[in-house]
């Protein structure tokens, strides 16, 4: 397939072709799908089916204390304390940050697999044997400079474990990746935090019933929603009656493990602003 863009200079016609192949469709789905959900094809979510999205990400209380991992800022997360039965850790999109990985390694013994192809491990300072770095994106298709979750988790030392955590902010890129990631591999995580972008997009009807609700109806098979904290770096939005975060993030555990009596959720005294110099974003209806 070859794509030809026409642009006149000086009276003539300057033709470029650009050769396309599956690559280049897999390495723009991205940019695609952004394109389709905000187009004037794409239709507006009804109300209803918006705060019923927005619903499915009310936790619904856990059996075990939740503990802060990852120090007093951004890119640390509140987790069941059950880490003591964890085998290891796969986190997605790092940049610099790793003190999430290093206090794993510090504090459990928990090994690390990292991967973002937006830096080079000798920005990050790494334990060699307790955390191992992959130059390389998270997405829906194994590529030079991306993988999916199935050829990391089962190309791992871990690939037999059943008692994985996973630690995913890839900025969007995460509904592809859990979308295109199997059932025998989601399985093998005991705890599952992701941090969801672009929540105003719910109100196009394409994003909510391709991306987010089949993303969130997956983890909710087999997990239970356990916390949820609103990254403070954009303001609240008002979709649909609601006012709610433009970036969240969820913590999950495995039904299996959050069995007995659950604490009920609420806004925890180990939650902190992710960005200091801007004000606190609180959670309201449906969240209280």
């Amino acid at each position: 397939m070859v794509f030809s863009n026409r642009k006149s200079l000086m009276n003539n016609q300057l033709y470029i072709q650009i050769p396309l192949d599956a690559s280049y469709f897999l390495k723009s789905e991205f940019q695609i799908d952004r394109l389709l959900d905000f187009c004037d094809w794409s239709s507006p979510a009804s109300d209803n089916d918006v705060r019923q999205a927005i619903e499915l990400m009310v936790p619904t209380g856990c059996s075990k204390e939740l503990i802060r991992i990852g120090g007093s800022g951004d890119g640390a997360y509140l987790l069941p304390d059950d880490l003591t039965a964890i085998d290891a850790c796969f986190s997605p999109g790092i940049s610099t940050l790793v003190n999430f990985e290093l206090q794993l390694a510090e504090d459990f013994g928990i090994p690390s697999y990292l991967c973002d192809a937006s830096v080079d491990c000798d920005q990050l300072q790494l334990n060699p044997e307790k955390q191992f770095f992959c130059r390389k994106w998270l997405g829906s298709f194994d590529g030079d400079d991306t993988q999916s979750l199935d050829q990391w988790v089962l190309g791992s030392d871990h690939a037999d474990s059943e008692n994985l955590l996973l630690q995913m902010d890839i900025e969007g890129a995460e509904y592809r990746s859990l979308l295109s990631a199997s059932d025998s591999v989601l399985k093998r995580f005991r705890i599952v935090v992701v941090e969801f972008h672009m929540l105003p997009f719910l109100q196009s009807s394409r994003f909510l019933n391709t991306s987010f609700l089949p993303v969130l109806h997956k983890l909710l098979r087999r997990f239970d929603c356990v916390h949820a904290h609103a990254n403070n770096r954009l303001p609240l939005v008002d979709l649909a009656g609601y006012m709610v975060p433009q970036v969240i993030e969820l913590s999950f555990y495995r039904k299996a493990e959050n069995q007995g009596p659950k604490n009920p959720w609420s806004s925890h005294s180990l939650d902190v602003v992710n960005v200091p110099t801007l004000p606190p974003v609180v959670l309201g209806a449906p969240w209280v």
